[in-house]
């Protein structure tokens, strides 16, 4: 955070009027932005080592952010979207002894009964120099189990963003539009590290981005036609959203767009033509929090479809029989509580290199699904190809009770009722003309449709657009047609 924290003076000093950030209720200069990490900063002064931030997306986020970080204490986000039991777990794990809201507290933080303070807009005129050994943890959503924390210091937030403006050529023109919430590590460097190291403008869609995670996207076009960004970070939920939005409506995506990283959750090649065609300059990229989030990524002039592009700078990628191994100095320090991770990570995810070193992910290792017949699916195979059907939002495959393939669809809301209406043999006979190019062992037994408000409420379907694949697998299991 050192280089992060050099960059944010600099822009201070040399361009003190500049803007910074905005979001659905401020905007904030380069100097008052570093003002108001002084003044919180030396709030801390006697605080415990571990602060928790329970905020939603804004400028009091990042200032709160910055503050712990300066101090240099250890930072955990409580992700607002997470249940009371996993935020009591994460602040028992990681020894939380104080937590910063602000004038709108959520009802489930005051219930954690944690001691807060509320973050005001008070400036400090001194400024604070970086005490060192700030450290992150930053929690996974724990849908295979109870959520880990990643631990994560100096070393590791350095290079990522050094190798990412390296990556995307970020520069002080770009206007970042964040779209994703701060809790996810992703979004804090490339929504507020890496646009103060390049001193660029943010600008924080809080409220368009909690109404297109709740399916509608038109707030999001509209504030992105307004501000006119350059770069900004999608879920394939949310570009797909998007596209299909403006589709509707006749229009493109805005023009001043540049460069928009697609990651988080797998996307098809057809999903990316798709977008590119409604003017959205896509660049798929691979990571996972313990390597600081982004480890490949398609460049401009050399961005290919299929795959996740070239490993970062200074990033070395080998493969295991089969599974990707990372080496870098973006590996994380270890989770909370358990020994320190080894120099070498292995990710988990299945992959393969192409002759001109671009990376293709095929699926995770432990989504693998072994069925009856002895046969072991990566389930994605069959996923990404049905995620191309425009009435499907979402899918996933999960072993039946006869420990055979079960698919699990979840139409877009407005065609619920056609899957509905087919009977059973039909639905069957649809999906299998989809797979038609797959080997029959990888069509699946069982098809079960499941509506898409009921996803959500039941955490089948997460805020990301990710399923929760323990979910799914019971819900499958059960054939529970109706939840």
């Amino acid at each position: 955070m050192n280089n992060v924290f050099e960059r944010l003076v600099e822009q201070s000093i040399s361009r003190p009027q500049e803007i910074a950030f905005t979001d659905d209720l401020e905007t904030i200069t380069y100097r008052d932005l570093a003002c108001r990490v002084y003044g919180l900063a030396s709030r801390l002064t006697d605080a415990p080592k571990t602060i928790g931030i329970a905020l939603s997306n804004s400028i009091d986020w990042i200032v709160a952010d910055l503050a712990i970080a300066l101090s240099g204490r250890c930072m955990v986000p409580l992700p607002l979207f997470f249940s009371q039991m996993q935020l009591t777990h994460i602040i028992e794990d990681s020894l939380i002894g104080l937590l910063l809201t602000n004038r709108s507290t959520p009802e489930n933080i005051i219930e954690l009964k944690q001691p807060f303070i509320k973050i005001d807009q008070s400036m400090g005129e001194t400024p604070i120099l970086y005490a060192g050994g700030a450290e992150r943890i930053i929690y996974t959503s724990g849908s295979t189990g109870t959520p880990k924390g990643v631990r994560l210091g100096d070393r590791q937030i350095n290079h990522i963003v050094d190798a990412l403006q390296d990556a995307t050529h970020a520069s002080d023109q770009d206007l970042h539009l964040s779209t994703l919430p701060f809790s996810l590590l992703l979004e804090q460097i490339c929504g507020i590290y890496l646009p103060i190291t390049a001193g660029a403008k943010c600008h924080i869609a809080g409220h368009a981005t909690q109404s297109a995670l709740q399916g509608d996207p038109a707030p999001l076009a509209s504030i992105a036609a307004k501000v006119k960004p350059t770069t900004t970070v999608l879920v394939p939920q949310i570009l797909d959203m998007w596209r299909q939005f403006l589709n509707a409506a006749g229009n493109n995506a805005p023009d001043s767009l540049r460069f928009v990283a697609v990651g988080g959750a797998a996307i098809t090649g057809s999903s990316l033509r798709l977008a590119e065609n409604t003017g959205f300059p896509v660049h798929q990229g691979y990571g996972l929090s313990e390597c600081a989030s982004v480890v490949c990524l398609n460049r401009i002039g050399k961005n290919k479809l299929g795959t996740v592009g070239l490993p970062l700078k200074g990033i070395q990628l080998s493969i295991d029989n089969g599974e990707i191994v990372i080496s870098s100095p973006t590996v994380m320090s270890g989770y909370t509580n358990k020994p320190l991770a080894q120099e070498k990570w292995h990710t988990g995810d299945l992959g393969y290199v192409n002759e001109d070193g671009t990376v293709v992910i095929v699926g995770r290792r432990d989504n693998q699904i072994t069925i009856s017949s002895g046969r072991n699916i990566s389930p994605e195979t069959v996923e990404n190809i049905i995620a191309t059907l425009p009435m499907v939002k979402a899918v996933a495959l999960a072993p039946n009770a006869a420990n055979n393939l079960a698919m699990l669809v979840i139409p877009e809301a407005e065609n619920f009722a056609i899957f509905n209406a087919m009977s059973y043999e039909n639905l069957k006979t649809y999906f299998q003309e989809v797979l038609t190019d797959l080997p029959v062992y990888m069509h699946p037994e069982d098809v079960l449709v499941c509506p898409l408000e009921d996803a959500i409420i039941s955490g089948i379907l997460k805020p990301t657009g990710i399923i929760d694949r323990l979910k799914c697998s019971g819900f499958v299991q059960a054939k529970a047609f109706q939840l």
